[in-house]
């Protein structure tokens, strides 16, 4: 038997296999399978379930958080966004982790993250 046919990842496939699995996650989504508000399965859950590598995970779960499917909560997991935050996430909502300040003449938007803070109106952090 084909393992594509137990697991829903075809590995011969011209479509990658992180596509493969957001396709599939995002399917479940969808479905109510993985409901709002609640934990998506583990990245060893994943790994185990399709056989493939956490890297391959982890590249699945970056297409869904880009379409506003799933959040990371920090310290808790990877959870499905409940439908009215996936609205917000498509309007052009700014992600989570990111903070946005404005003072008079100044844009400034911090990622929380280890990345480079990134200003408009010709001021940086250093000019503050």
């Amino acid at each position: 038997m084909h393992d594509h046919l137990v697991t829903g990842i075809d590995h011969e496939a011209d479509v990658p296999v992180y596509l493969q699995l957001a396709a599939i996650l995002r399917r479940q989504i969808e479905r109510g399978e993985l409901a709002p508000r609640r934990p998506v399965p583990s990245k060893r859950q994943l790994t185990q379930t399709y056989g493939i590598a956490g890297g391959t995970v982890d590249k699945a779960l970056a297409v869904l958080r880009g379409e506003g499917l799933v959040k990371t909560v920090r310290g808790r997991g990877i959870y499905v966004t409940a439908p009215e935050e996936r609205h917000l996430a498509q309007a052009g909502a700014p992600p989570t982790g990111l903070t946005i300040r404005a003072a008079p003449g100044l844009f400034h938007a911090r990622d929380d993250s280890s990345q480079p803070a990134m200003c408009a109106a010709g001021s940086g952090p250093s000019s503050r």
